[in-house]
C-alpha cells in the first residue's frame, strides 16, 4: 500500500489556483453535532499552514499541495472548486475520517 494519496484537482479548481497564485492544503476539520458529539471534517483551503512539519508537501500539477498528516495517507482525493454569484469554494471528496470509536476492536483482544 502505497503512502502517497491520489489526488484529482479539476480542471476548474486547477485553473482557479493558477490563477490565484496559492497552493492548498487539506486538513481536519471538527464539527460538533447539534445533539453532542464531535466530527472531524476534512477541508481544503488556499494557502499554506501555519505548521508545515504537522503536513506533507506534494506538488500535482503544478499545484502546492499540503495534506495534514492527521488524514490517511492511502486516501483517494478529489479537489472541486464550485461557484455561486461569484463567491468561489473548493471541495474535497473522497476522506472519510473515523474516530477511535469507530473502528472495530482488535483481532485477539
Amino acid at each position: 500500500m502505497s503512502d502517497v494519496p491520489v489526488i484529482r484537482i479539476d480542471d476548474k479548481a486547477r485553473d482557479w489556483l493558477k490563477r490565484q497564485g496559492t497552493g492548498l492544503m487539506i486538513r481536519p476539520s471538527p464539527r460538533l453535532g447539534c445533539c453532542g458529539g464531535q466530527a472531524l471534517v476534512p477541508v481544503v483551503e488556499r494557502g499554506q499552514p501555519r505548521r508545515p512539519e504537522d503536513y506533507r508537501h506534494l506538488e500535482i500539477g503544478g499545484i502546492s499541495i499540503f495534506l495534514s498528516r492527521q488524514l490517511p495517507a492511502a486516501a483517494d482525493l478529489h479537489i472541486r472548486l464550485e461557484s455561486l454569484l461569484g463567491w468561489k469554494r473548493l471541495f474535497v471528496d473522497g476522506v472519510g475520517l473515523e474516530t477511535e470509536a469507530d473502528r472495530p476492536p482488535a483481532k485477539g483482544v
